[in-house]
């Protein structure tokens, strides 16, 4: 099976805005390849997530330290999300000869749309996959230098984190969109009101008065389907 990161190398861009990228030092899994599926309309869902099951397998066997499939909850699109770790992009090289090389077993496309957007790890909290993920997205004003950016991008992880206690933030690293994205951890419904409870009050006490210069931004509840 031919790896489908493969169209995400059409978004690269080797741009002054790359050169400023805040690079990960947290030993392993420095990088994640997150990926969205979007589930084609009248489809079954468990065609495309047993699919994607045994696709990401198959990136594992190519190389990655791991891989994992989570299913839309609440948000848009209704999609798959996927993700692979790695430590950098050594590993990545070696992971795509082995794709490349790999046979050729071409299916019909089960998804709707798909993406890809490589990220680079800031912070980890994270250390095992969560059963219920809060997956968040901020795009920030273009007129903001990368430091600009990444420092709002902190503010608002320390927000995340100081309520929900198991959160990573990660960067835009390559892909079709300049975004920070935090995704924090969460056991079941219960959980989560407790822990957005937290945030409101914390958000109410101390960041309703800031200006962030967030222009785009999306929350996403996601499900554990593999790890």
């Amino acid at each position: 099976m031919k790896n489908l990161v493969i169209s995400a190398l059409i978004f690269f861009s080797l741009n002054a805005y790359a050169a400023h990228h805040e690079e990960s030092d947290l030993g392993s899994n420095n990088y994640q390849l997150i990926s969205t599926y979007e589930i084609a309309y009248g489809q079954n869902p468990q065609v495309l997530s047993k699919w994607l099951q045994t696709y990401q397998k198959n990136q594992e066997s190519f190389g990655y330290n791991n891989c994992g499939v989570y299913q839309h909850e609440f948000g848009a699109p209704r999609s798959f999300y996927t993700y692979c770790n790695f430590d950098d992009f050594g590993q990545f090289a070696e992971i795509m000869k082995k794709s490349n090389a790999a046979p050729n077993t071409s299916s019909r496309q089960n998804f709707a749309s798909h993406s890809d957007n490589f990220v680079s790890v800031i912070e980890r909290n994270l250390t095992e996959a969560p059963n219920y993920l809060l997956y968040s997205k901020f795009i920030f004003g273009p007129y903001l230098t990368a430091s600009e950016r990444g420092d709002r991008a902190k503010k608002l992880f320390n927000l995340f984190q100081s309520s929900f206690k198991a959160c990573n933030l990660a960067q835009h690293k390559f892909g079709p969109e300049i975004a920070f994205y935090i995704s924090c951890g969460f056991s079941d419904y219960s959980d989560f009101a407790k822990k957005q409870k937290i945030q409101s009050e914390l958000n109410k006490k101390e960041y309703s008065d800031i200006n962030l210069d967030i222009k785009d931004h999306s929350d996403n509840i996601l499900v554990l389907i593999m790890d």
